[in-house]
């Protein structure tokens, strides 16, 4: 519902108030926003993983290092990293 065209058919019950309808617009809205923010999740997901192989690709590598070499500075912990080039 677009409450700034009014020749768009108002969506909800007649009856509601300019309140009720905004509130109920806001609600579309959040629910919409939700959905986006999964689909940028899936997408940022997927542009880290190798289809093909189903493991990190080089970007998701990196990402990850980056990760792994924050978390061994701020605790002073011991790592290791196993490398293979496919």
């Amino acid at each position: 519902m677009a409450l700034d065209k009014p020749d768009q058919p108002r969506t909800g019950n007649p009856a509601m108030g300019p309140a009720a309808l905004l509130r109920a617009e806001v609600e579309r809205l959040k629910a919409d926003l939700i959905k986006a923010e999964w689909k940028i999740a899936e997408l940022e997901a997927r542009a880290d993983i190798d289809p093909l192989l189903d493991i990190f690709n080089r970007r998701g590598f990196e990402r990850e290092l980056a990760r792994s070499l924050a978390y061994v500075k701020r605790y002073r912990t011991a790592a290791v990293l196993v490398y293979i080039d496919l």
